[in-house]
């Protein structure tokens, strides 16, 4: 068989027999299905004995309950097919649900690929309350954006943005040899399995394809004001689970730093929800009341926000874990500072991104006068960074860094990162100049295995500086893979940090990264990291343009913060210039 649909089931026989008699309509024939039934149930097994259909199926069941995830695993793990195909038993497929996946799947370039179909919405019962129905309306404006009739959802996002959207699960695909690689689902979780492994995938360098005319129609027939609570209530155990137990820390579940990490507005709010979960939870009662006799969209609004929060934190606080515990399981935020040349600017160009070594130094001072320590790039990686602690970044490898650095080197043992361009070494800048700026050398080959051995960390800046998502697939591995290879050639050691040039970055240039083996790698993104994807870090930009106050500002938050003020300003100035004047 070259497919297998694997339908985890428990007491629902009827929705069941539903779908796979729609299954028996799939205008792809070369496919099994492995229904696995999560617990005993007579109806079951009487079902498994007498139903005929066209199509080879395996009934199989757990002999008490497991969850979903288990069972889902049992399935994959029984099937015959090259490629899994995941459904739930309250769906109705459209018959050429395997044909869109198997087209899919064909034209994928890629060979760690997962694909995801649109899921539809069909209510079922009527609806038992106004918050209900909100709630509905919620959960299927959410799935219109995340599953458009045209087009495709944002796939070029890396980092949290990622990692908050990417999921697997209901009607998706993928090898079975890569799903039992990559260990399947979490058998642990109730509930979050499919946002917890589409991480999983996601940091592991898959690449995700949807297929918009592979539709599902999920026949709902939950009390959504009552399963919605339920769910946020798992999610707090299921995310200090992940955090704690399995060492996950990543957008999805990065509220529990919300102690210690953020804002001060969202470290004051979750203070406040952590002091008093239950408070948020009377609130929530008050606003479902008004919800439901008035049909306010205002107290709606209300009554999730504040659910949502009470459920989860009384979770966590219910776990036993304490304050401190977060806050130790938080860890510091990671600060990269973001150097270029140490010279001198000429330019106004030169100005954004060059700042002189005497201005450097005093950057330097500045940090360490506000308690910041300079850490080890790879301190970073191991997850061992002091409370307060820069990370030097170098990109390009110019070589006015040999007179500045090597005497810091030398006299305070530091270990800056250099990124250096590995088929560029002892030459030019030419990506400068073809547009426009003056040439310059970079480090010469002496002068970077000489820094090396003081310390350096050598990362690497792609083979020539090519702006690499609009590359092949053979080119692109080319400067990721072949300048990895070089210069641990040349210097002899792993080379685990990889900086993209530009900052030009999308999910296939992540998955080259990834494939390739590299740790850690460096956008130009501002700001702060914590939970954050290894392969998509911020930067603090430091250059010639910023004051003091400025370089202050983006030690503290990473963020410029006076263009913050300036660029909110315009947008309200644009807001309020764009209103109606009165007659």
């Amino acid at each position: 068989m070259k497919w297998s649909v694997v339908i985890p089931t428990w007491h629902r026989t009827d929705l069941l027999t539903t779908l796979l008699l729609a299954l028996c309509r799939q205008t792809f024939t070369d496919f099994e299905v492995v229904v696995v039934c999560d617990g005993a149930d007579e109806e079951y097994t009487a079902l498994g004995n007498s139903f005929v259909a066209p199509i080879r199926i395996q009934w199989l069941a757990h002999a008490s309950n497991h969850g979903l995830a288990a069972a889902r695993n049992t399935g994959a793990a029984s099937a015959t097919g090259v490629f899994l195909l995941f459904l739930d038993d309250d769906v109705v497929p459209d018959a050429n649900l395997l044909l869109r996946h198997d087209t899919q799947q064909a034209a994928g370039a890629h060979a760690k690929l997962a694909v995801f179909g649109r899921t539809l919405e069909r209510r079922q019962v009527p609806f038992r309350s106004h918050t209900d129905r909100r709630m509905q309306e919620s959960w299927e404006t959410h799935l219109a954006q995340a599953f458009p009739v045209q087009g495709a959802p944002d796939m070029q996002c890396v980092g949290e943005e990622a990692e908050r959207s990417v999921f697997f699960g209901l009607n998706c695909s993928i090898a079975r040899e890569s799903f039992l690689k990559e260990g399947g689902f979490d058998e642990q979780l109730r509930s979050d399995e499919e946002t917890e492994f589409g991480c999983r995938l996601y940091r592991r360098g898959y690449l995700f394809a949807y297929a918009a005319d592979a539709t599902v129609e999920h026949l709902n027939s939950k009390d959504m004001a009552r399963y919605y609570p339920a769910c946020w209530s798992r999610s707090g155990l299921n995310d200090l689970y992940r955090a704690r137990d399995r060492g996950q820390r990543c957008a999805q579940n990065a509220q529990l730093a919300a102690l210690r990490h953020g804002t001060f507005l969202e470290r004051w709010v979750a203070s406040m929800v952590w002091l008093s979960p239950q408070s948020l939870l009377r609130v929530a009662s008050i606003a479902q009341a008004v919800t439901d006799a008035t049909d306010s969209r205002l107290s709606f609004a209300v009554w999730a926000r504040a659910r949502r929060l009470g459920e989860y934190w009384t979770a966590v606080q219910g776990s036993g874990v304490t304050r401190d515990e977060l806050r130790t399981l938080a860890g510091p935020a990671a600060r990269l500072l973001m150097f270029h040349s140490l010279s001198a600017p000429r330019s106004k160009e030169e100005a954004s991104y060059y700042l002189s070594g005497t201005r450097f130094r005093r950057v330097l001072k500045m940090a360490a006068s506000l308690g910041y320590v300079r850490a080890h790039p790879n301190d970073l990686l191991a997850g061992e960074l002091p409370r307060k602690s820069v990370v030097l970044t170098f990109d390009d490898a110019y070589d006015d860094l040999y007179p500045e650095l090597v005497p810091m080197m030398q006299r305070d043992r530091i270990a800056p990162l250099l990124f250096v361009v590995a088929g560029r070494i002892g030459a030019d800048n030419d990506w400068d100049q073809r547009q426009g700026l003056r040439a310059r050398r970079l480090l010469t080959l002496d002068q970077l295995r000489e820094m090396h051995q003081l310390g350096a960390v050598i990362g690497s800046h792609s083979m020539t500086h090519a702006s690499l998502p609009s590359l092949s697939g053979g080119a692109l591995r080319r400067e990721v893979r072949d300048s990895k290879n070089r210069l641990e050639d040349l210097f002899g050691g792993e080379v685990a940090w990889f900086a993209y040039p530009f900052g030009d970055v999308d999910r296939r240039v992540r998955a080259a990264v990834a494939e390739a083996g590299y740790k850690g790698a460096v956008t130009t993104a501002p700001g702060l990291n914590w939970w954050q994807d290894p392969l998509a870090l911020r930067r603090i930009d430091i250059h010639s343009s910023d004051a003091g106050w400025d370089v202050v500002g983006k030690l503290v938050t990473g963020r410029d913060v006076r263009s913050g003020i300036r660029n909110q300003l315009k947008r309200q100035w644009a807001s309020l210039s764009s209103r109606p004047r009165s007659a």
